[in-house]
């Protein structure tokens, strides 16, 4: 496995454990690190994200934005790599349109 993918899952991996550890949500929601995109220079991050239920997306994503310096220094003292990266988060909507898939599938029976 090349740096890249090692760096990317290393980050995944250490900001589950982190949210679910250090970051109390307002709301009753479920938050799943989906995947991480780490740039070349280690300087910047994208974290996408599931939220369940789906309503409170906006909310839990606005805490996560809200809280991402914490994080990232939560982070910092977690994984040793050169630069600890600035954490964008986006919403992974690959579960709301599986579900609008199997809505349809079921109105088509």
């Amino acid at each position: 496995m090349s740096r890249m993918p090692k760096v990317n899952t290393l980050l995944q991996k250490n900001l589950s454990e982190i949210i679910a550890k250090h970051l109390e949500l307002s709301s009753e929601a479920l938050v799943t690190v989906k995947r991480v995109k780490c740039s070349a220079d280690l300087k910047k991050a994208t974290v996408f994200v599931s939220v369940l239920p789906f309503d409170k997306t906006e909310e839990v994503l606005s805490e996560l934005i809200n809280n991402r310096h914490n994080l990232k220094k939560f982070l910092g003292r977690k994984i040793k790599i050169k630069y600890t990266p600035e954490l964008n988060f986006r919403l992974d909507k690959s579960e709301k349109m599986a579900e609008e898939v199997f809505e349809t599938l079921d109105h088509l029976e």
